[in-house]
């Protein structure tokens, strides 16, 4: 879980800053704006794609306890949310960003969290 709070507390931070007075200049033009955006919805289907290919490849290794595989469907999710969170951070577009949280919650229902117990 301490993956997500890293990027919930990202976009936080990105919404706190963007939303002072004076600091919610636009930092990228529309054409750059426009480029990330389509590099962030290529990652974000990466990372939906490569966590199902994962899952559907590795996952008795996880039923067995292998959860080195759920780590990488995780990292997948994450490196979707953080993408967009620099994408928010420069454009104030919390659309990727949203996106990839969103990715993230997918991946911790994919991959379950160990319980130890």
């Amino acid at each position: 879980m301490s993956l997500l709070a890293g990027v919930l507390l990202f976009g936080g931070v990105t919404y706190y800053v963007r939303s002072q007075a004076g600091t919610a200049a636009q930092m990228l033009t529309a054409a750059e704006a426009q480029q990330l955006k389509y590099v962030g919805y290529a990652i974000w289907s990466v990372a939906v794609l490569g966590s199902l290919i994962v899952k559907l490849r590795f996952g008795a290794r996880i039923e067995r306890g292998d959860y080195t595989i759920a780590m990488i469907g995780w990292s997948l999710a994450e490196a979707a949310a953080l993408f967009g969170g620099v994408y928010y951070w420069l454009g104030g577009d919390y659309s990727l960003w949203l996106a990839g949280v969103i990715a993230m919650l997918v991946s911790f229902s994919l991959f379950p969290i160990p319980r130890d117990g």
